[in-house]
């Protein structure tokens, strides 16, 4: 594809493609079953049960970042573009990342508490 002066490519992160979020679910499906140094601090959790857990992490965690980005989109009163999606992509990611951290940590507790409780992420929002 070639561009012209003055054309402009644009390209955004957000939302990530079906693919992209299938992919973020198997690596943390097994993210929550391999030895791991938090493992050997609170335990694995097997096979069938991680891949569970990491696919209500994601949806809970994309959830969450749609909600962000929906926010910042209907407070943006100007008509610009909120841009290609970078700070909602680490706001999904750290979500995602804090969730998966809780669920090792209460795992002999029930997965919902890790999701339902307050947000763990560093943003200080209310993401539940």
């Amino acid at each position: 594809m070639e561009l012209g002066h003055g054309d402009v490519l644009k390209y955004s992160l957000w939302p990530p493609s079906d693919y992209t979020r299938a992919k973020l679910v198997e690596r943390m499906a097994n993210n929550l079953a391999s030895l791991s140094f938090f493992s050997q601090t609170y335990g694995r959790i097997q096979s069938p049960e991680a891949a569970q857990h990491a696919k209500r992490i994601e949806e809970a965690a994309f959830v969450a970042a749609q909600k962000e980005e929906d926010n910042k989109n209907s407070n943006n009163n100007d008509g610009v573009e909120s841009g290609v999606g970078t700070v909602i992509v680490r706001f999904y990611t750290t979500h995602a990342s804090n969730l998966m951290f809780e669920t090792l940590k209460s795992n002999k507790n029930s997965f919902s508490d890790a999701i339902e409780g307050d947000c763990p992420c560093s943003f200080g929002l209310s993401c539940g």
